[in-house]
């Protein structure tokens, strides 16, 4: 009789373990999914849009719907004198 409760405990031991390891790898998916999709958009009524990386990061400025260029595009110089 205790062996039959024995084998029905080791039945059980593969799907539980393998239950929890979805449930801990959907977990991890969904928590790196909200870390990088974390990006923010400030709009005004007037038109202007900025856009921030979840580090604060600009990533983006629009005005009227047209995107304007963000960021250096070549490396500034200093004046020489």
């Amino acid at each position: 009789m205790e062996q039959k409760g024995v084998i029905m405990r080791t039945r059980l031991m593969l799907p539980i373990g393998l239950a929890a390891l979805l449930i801990l790898a959907l977990f991890t998916a969904l928590a790196g999914q909200a870390v990088s999709g974390a990006d923010y958009t400030l709009a005004t009524g007037d038109g202007l849009a900025l856009s921030l990386s979840a580090d604060g990061q600009i990533t983006g400025l629009q005005i009227d719907g047209d995107e304007l260029p963000v960021g250096l595009t070549s490396s500034p110089t200093r004046p020489r004198g």
